[in-house]
C-alpha cells in the first residue's frame, strides 16, 4: 500500500482538509499518531493550503510527560510541528468494562476544550482503516447498531470537526512504514486496557477477511453505502 497516496486520496474524497485550517492533532505517541502527524506536516509545505498543524498530548503520568519533552518534543520539532502537553482534570477510571471507553470520551473532551479555547478548526485522530471496521463489528454485534468511526464529523457545541484522515490506510501497512522509519513508539499505559473487548474483534475482523486488504476495503465501501462512516455519500480512494 502506497501510505502516502492513501491519504492524500481520503483528505480528497472526504474533503478534510481545507484552505487556513488551524489542525490540532490528538498524539499519543503510538504508530498511528505518529505516523499522522508526518503526513499531515507534509501538508504544510502546500502554500496554497496555508493550514497551521499543533500535536497535543494528554499527560496520563508523570513519566508519560517526561518521555514526551524529551524525545516526542525534539521528534516534531523537526517536522515543524509544535507538541502541547495537557492534563486530564481528574484521573480516568480504572476499573469496570467501560473504563476504556470512558478513559477515551475523557481525552477526547480535552482535545475538544484545548482546540475550542485556542481557535482550532479541525481535530485529527489516527484511526486507520481496521479501527473503522472493528468499530463497526463491535456496535453491530453487542449494541446491534450499524456505525462505525466517522471520518469527518462536526461539533457544533465545540465549533469543530473531527477527522480520521488515516481511513483509508491498514493497521499493517502503518506498522511497517513506522518499522522502518526506526520511530519508537509508546502504548497506552492503563492497568485497564487488557479488559477491552477490541482486542477479540479485531482478531474477528481478521478471521472474516482474511486479512485481505482488498477485502477490508469492499467492506468500507459497504459501510459507505450504509452511510456509516461518513455524512457524506462518497466512493472508496482511487
Amino acid at each position: 500500500m502506497n501510505i502516502k497516496k492513501a491519504f492524500l486520496s481520503a483528505i480528497d474524497d472526504f474533503r478534510l482538509v481545507n484552505a487556513k485550517d488551524r489542525i490540532c492533532i490528538g498524539f499519543s505517541g503510538g504508530k498511528d499518531s505518529l505516523i499522522l502527524t508526518y503526513l499531515l506536516s507534509e501538508l504544510l509545505q502546500w502554500k496554497r493550503l496555508e493550514i497551521s498543524v499543533r500535536a497535543v498530548h494528554v499527560i496520563q503520568t508523570k513519566e508519560d510527560a517526561n518521555l514526551f519533552s524529551q524525545y516526542y518534543e525534539k521528534l516534531l520539532r523537526s517536522w515543524n510541528v509544535e507538541l502541547t502537553l495537557i492534563s486530564v482534570p481528574a484521573a480516568c477510571p480504572v476499573d469496570g468494562p467501560s473504563s476504556c471507553y470512558s478513559c477515551s470520551i475523557q481525552r477526547r473532551e480535552q482535545l475538544m476544550h484545548f482546540a475550542y479555547a485556542q481557535g482550532y478548526t479541525k481535530i485529527a485522530l489516527g484511526h486507520h482503516l481496521d479501527d473503522i471496521l472493528t468499530t463497526f463489528l463491535m456496535n453491530s454485534c453487542l449494541h446491534g447498531k450499524a456505525e462505525a468511526m466517522a471520518v469527518r464529523r462536526f461539533y457544533p457545541s465545540f465549533g469543530v470537526t473531527l477527522i480520521r484522515p488515516l481511513a483509508y490506510i491498514s493497521e499493517e501497512s502503518i506498522s511497517r512504514f513506522v518499522q522502518k522509519e526506526g520511530w519508537p513508539t509508546i502504548t497506552c499505559q492503563c492497568a485497564s486496557k487488557n479488559i477491552d473487548s477490541r482486542l477479540d474483534f479485531r482478531k474477528r475482523l481478521e478471521c472474516l477477511t482474511r486479512g485481505s486488504l482488498e477485502q477490508k476495503r469492499k467492506l468500507f465501501t459497504a459501510l459507505q453505502s450504509l452511510g456509516a462512516v461518513s455524512d457524506m455519500e462518497i466512493h472508496f480512494g482511487k
